[in-house]
């Protein structure tokens, strides 16, 4: 293995690691997924085995299914759930506070764009489903037929518009400003973790060098007022190993950026270096306040 290989495949598991799978949200894919499975095998069967001999079982078999996962695609965009089974997960830490044992941790939501494309070819499939199956079951009803099209058309057009705005987000203002002042420019960023300081009680972190603070919420906000010497030692001490480990992230990152402008990479090869980079993207963007 080249030396460009190894340094990918090193990266690849760096930042990988820091995907943690959901177990719950993992199982409820699985179902899904399922149930899908299901309602294609039941629909290739019906346009081609029962094609001359309709099956009203078969129908509504079909029916139940997709309007399932339809009303599951719906909610899921109006309440704006991330479905996704991983999420990114930079620290965990256990201290003790008040004689209570407290585990901090930062958890970062990502939605990788293969997921979302997936997402959305599965459910337009299943509005595939459900119009034709509509179109059999009340074909002798147009009225009601109409009725249940419509009422589907008007679930569904939100749902898909708010699943594209999800892909096309990454240009908000926010990651735009990232990108500009500390992605593109990372040749000047290398030591960016190395003129800090804690302001407002441990509240976020300053960075002199560029002028940035990182979001209040992801170090442990220390009152001395309210603790005693020791908790007091024990936050602070927690703060630093939160740092580090960003530091140490921001670290690595560097490297990938530096290995991406120097190194001329193949087409399978600039695609992981994307998903490693929208990994990265997640977890800075998340931690600065820009």
């Amino acid at each position: 293995m080249d030396k460009k290989k190894q340094l990918i495949k090193e990266q690849k598991k760096y930042a990988g690691g820091y995907l943690k799978l959901k177990p719950y949200l993992f199982a409820m894919f699985l179902v899904d997924q399922v149930v899908f499975l299901i309602a294609l095998i039941f629909f290739i069967l019906e346009v081609t085995m029962f094609k001359d001999n309709n099956q009203a079982w078969l129908n509504y078999s079909i029916l139940g299914s997709t309007i399932y996962l339809l009303l599951k695609f719906t909610t899921s965009n109006w309440l704006s759930k991330n479905w996704y089974y991983k999420s990114l997960v930079v620290f965990k830490k256990k201290t003790k506070i008040d004689e209570i044992d407290m585990e901090i941790f930062r958890e970062v939501s990502f939605l990788p764009l293969s997921f979302l494309l997936y997402i959305i070819s599965v459910n337009f499939l299943t509005a595939v489903f459900i119009n034709v199956e509509i179109n059999n079951i009340f074909a002798d009803n147009i009225v009601l037929s109409s009725f249940i099209e419509i009422a589907m058309n008007m679930l569904l057009l939100p749902s898909f518009l708010n699943t594209f705005n999800k892909i096309v987000g990454t240009n908000s203002k926010v990651d735009a400003n990232y990108v500009k002042l500390l992605k593109d420019q990372y040749y000047s960023n290398k030591t960016l973790f190395e003129d800090t300081e804690f302001k407002n009680d441990y509240l976020n972190v300053y960075f002199k060098k560029v002028d940035l603070n990182s979001k209040k919420g992801i170090f442990v906000f220390k009152n001395s007022k309210d603790l005693t010497s020791t908790e007091s030692n024990n936050i602070e001490k927690l703060n630093g190993e939160i740092l580090l480990i960003y530091k140490e992230i921001w670290n690595q990152y560097y490297d990938l950026l530096q290995l991406k402008m120097k190194t001329k990479f193949k087409r399978s090869e600039i695609h992981t270096l994307y998903w490693i980079e929208r990994i990265y993207d997640h977890i800075f963007v998340d931690f600065f306040e820009i």
